[in-house]
């Protein structure tokens, strides 16, 4: 890619997918050389959509795309590639079970070793440190999408998009890669980030495009001049508070329902990260774990749903010792991963990936069979009131990451399970998502469900919780009463 001042122009794009879906409608945008240009909107929006007919993975039905001013036809990612475009999707996309050498070799069709060379000369500014020999499964999320940054920057990326990039990354991990991004761009780099989280539009974004069903609503030349209720109003078409405590009608019972006993874990590196860990969540009860991402918190969830082998200690959730994820389903456990993609197909319909779950294929299979299935008033109602933008035969793939998430929740939550563990199950949603899963999950409570929620966000923690465990060097340093504490009280316990 040649040094131009628009560095890509996309006019008039449409895009309609199978069963009269517009994601977009006449959709213009333009980024320019060294500037970051966020693309903002709720789940569904169509932001992934024009990302991925950007970068060669769709192509539009209408419309056309310039880089450089030279008009270009897309027929596949390598194409996009030719011209400097490299799109980083919201989970890496990496040969888990290769090391970074055996990757970069993939990538770059050389020896790993050679190819490893290549993308190491990235890593120090984005304060990389990983051995070639690393296997990718071995390596955090947040640290993967850096990696995968310095893969196209050693590709020669000049317009990288950055589909979601926080999803996966904790707060201080969300800074760090917001100042690697403001260096990148004064490198001369162009992105297009994109995102429903309007903080972070603050915090990046020299220029913003709002979408809202599918069509631009709003240029912003400064981002940073709009309030954040005018850049919520333009993004949902409503106001937007932060998170509603939702009413509860019953206190908890005092039955416990998951008991975590003198748990000692160790990480995928073999550093002991929990330390004698006791607690206990209730049924009717939603107790929240606040933490600093790297406290015990994913090893504390893994070993709860029997993903991971204490070193010592005991989970048990009504009443068994819980060693093995069919023991935690056997309970009546829900999981929801940080990863969906721990749970979900996505080459598998959307239909498919609910009525795999034994609940929802004994209701709707009785008298159905095949696609009658997929049609079954259980199902659509499900979606309707999950607010999910796409059809039952949709391959799940074809899905925002938002609507990916909430096919996720249909499957786990409205089987009315005993015992909830939510690790970050927010991380793909907008905030009226959020807010739906949060009063979802205080309906079960009042039904007798156990509940235990990790997450980031404090607010989003004391709008669903009746208690927070606070967390910190794999040792519960402080048990609160969520109607009676504040964001100031939990952070003091979390960095003391």
């Amino acid at each position: 890619m040649k040094s131009c001042s628009v560095v890509l122009e996309a006019s008039n794009i449409v895009k309609v997918f199978p069963g009269g879906i517009k994601a977009l409608d006449n959709v213009s945008l333009d980024v320019r050389c060294g500037e970051i240009h966020a693309l903002l909107g709720e789940n569904g929006a169509g932001k992934s959509t024009l990302a991925k007919i950007i970068a060669g993975h769709l192509l539009p039905d209408k419309g056309e795309i310039r880089v450089c001013g030279r008009k270009v036809v897309f027929r596949g990612p390598h194409d996009a590639l030719d011209h400097g475009i490299f799109y980083v999707q919201q989970y890496p996309q990496l040969v888990e079970s290769l090391s970074v050498a055996e990757n970069a070799a993939l990538l770059f069709k050389e020896d790993p070793l050679t190819a490893y060379k290549r993308v190491k000369e990235y890593f120090g500014v984005l304060s990389l440190n990983i051995e070639g020999s690393t296997p990718i499964y071995s390596i955090p999320l947040g640290l993967r999408q850096r990696l995968v940054l310095a893969f196209a920057l050693a590709l020669g990326a000049k317009l990288l998009i950055l589909d979601e990039p926080t999803t996966v990354l904790s707060t201080k991990e969300v800074e760090k890669l917001a100042k690697t991004l403001k260096e990148l761009v004064r490198e001369g780099l162009s992105i297009l980030y994109i995102t429903h989280r309007l903080s972070e539009v603050y915090m990046v974004a020299d220029r913003a495009t709002i979408l809202r069903r599918g069509k631009v609503v709003a240029r912003l030349d400064d981002p940073r001049k709009v309030g954040r209720e005018k850049l919520a109003t333009l993004m949902v078409g409503k106001p937007l508070g932060r998170f509603k405590r939702p009413f509860r009608t019953r206190s908890c019972s005092r039955k416990p329902y998951l008991v975590v006993k003198n748990l000692v874990a160790e990480n995928d590196y073999g550093a002991i990260t929990l330390r004698n860990v006791n607690l206990v969540v209730h049924s009717g009860e939603i107790v929240g774990i606040a933490g600093v991402e790297g406290n015990g918190q994913r090893e504390l969830v893994e070993c709860i749903v029997g993903l991971r082998e204490p070193k010592s200690g005991r989970v048990i959730a009504g009443g068994k010792i819980i060693r093995s994820p069919k023991d935690f389903r056997d309970v009546g456990g829900a999981f929801i991963p940080e990863d969906r993609f721990l749970m979900l197909a996505s080459s598998l319909t959307v239909c498919e990936n609910v009525v795999i779950e034994k609940f929802f294929w004994d209701k709707l299979s009785t008298r159905l069979f095949g696609k009658h299935v997929c049609r079954h008033t259980v199902l659509l109602e499900a979606l309707k009131k999950y607010n999910v933008k796409g059809e039952p035969l949709q391959p799940l793939y074809s899905l925002s990451g938002g609507n990916q998430q909430k096919v996720l929740l249909i499957r786990e939550l409205e089987k009315v399970p005993k015992l909830i563990i939510a690790y970050r199950p927010s991380s793909s949603l907008d905030v009226l998502s959020t807010q739906m899963l949060i009063n979802r999950l205080v309906e079960l409570r009042e039904k007798g469900a156990a509940i235990l929620y990790v997450a980031d966000d404090l607010e989003e923690l004391l709008a669903v919780s009746d208690r927070i465990i606070v967390i910190n060097r794999g040792q519960i340093v402080a048990n609160l009463d969520a109607e009676r504490t504040s964001v100031d009280e939990i952070a003091k316990y979390m960095v003391f």
